[in-house]
């Protein structure tokens, strides 16, 4: 006498299916796996209500920990930022901030390097963004040793 058992029958197809259910819920209940290098919101950077002042965009900003490039045309190539017509701010300590404008910035972000040519560099206090400078300085050519943090 022969006995047919339904699920002994079937369980190739019970297998099948479970795994396919399987397949297709676990990506919808999976977790967010935070990125690499989440940067913080702009509204708790040193630099954002400086750029609030100034009626600038936080969004188009190339930042850094000490480097804040705003305005004008930004392009990044490989190890090089190049700027036109555009705002530097630069964190100098705890309480300095510097706003450096010029034509033409570049920033080698493998050296540090900061080169500019003709152009102005005013030093501001963290406390009052955009008040009276406490420094003011002009210059026809101007290299500076960025340092992993200049605070």
């Amino acid at each position: 006498m022969k006995t047919d058992n339904y699920i002994f029958k079937h369980s190739k197809w019970l297998v099948i299916c479970s795994v396919l259910l399987f397949i297709l819920l676990t990506p919808s209940s999976g977790q967010n796996i935070p990125e690499k290098g989440i940067k913080k919101p702009a509204e708790t950077q040193w630099w954002y209500p400086v750029i609030k002042d100034m009626g600038m965009d936080a969004g188009e900003c190339m930042t850094s920990d000490n480097l804040c490039i705003a305005g004008g045309t930004i392009t990044k190539t490989n190890d090089r930022i190049i700027a036109e017509d555009a705002l530097i701010l630069i964190r100098k300590g705890e309480s300095e901030y510097q706003v450096l404008k010029s034509a033409h910035v570049s920033v080698d972000t493998a050296e540090d390097i900061l080169q500019c040519g003709k152009g102005t560099l005013k030093t501001y206090l963290l406390a009052s963004p955009g008040k009276d400078p406490v420094g003011e300085a002009s210059f026809a050519n101007l290299i500076v040793q960025l340092t992993g943090d200049t605070r």
